[in-house]
């Protein structure tokens, strides 16, 4: 399900004058022993949906999930997207973050 998307929020007229929003996209964590496929079920469902991103969790950084600021060849600061804005309305794998470091992982990535 989580590949063919959830279905656009029907807005009710009580939900409009209440200003409740609906939820209609699926999210899906996968837990298990090691060599069970989890990294594979990822990758290809990476290569099977229309919009995805796979980050590696000892590739990535918290910052690097959602923007990073790069240095432009005059000197100039550059805001770059990270996998989580790159896969909206998509799929982002996110593959073993438990291999990332402590530091990015509770936000403290300086």
């Amino acid at each position: 399900l989580c590949l063919l998307g959830g279905t656009p929020p029907e807005v009710s007229g009580l939900e409009a004058r209440s200003g409740m929003t609906i939820r209609s996209n699926s999210h899906m964590l996968v837990v298990g022993d090691p060599g069970m496929g989890k990294s594979q079920m990822l990758l290809s469902a990476n290569q099977v949906a229309t919009r995805s991103v796979y980050v590696g969790g000892n590739t990535a950084s918290s910052t690097g999930l959602t923007v990073s600021m790069t240095k432009e060849a005059g000197g100039d600061m550059g805001i770059e997207a990270g996998a989580l804005v790159l896969a909206d309305r998509g799929v982002c794998c996110l593959d073993e973050l438990d291999k990332m470091p402590k530091s990015h992982q509770d936000g403290e990535s300086w």
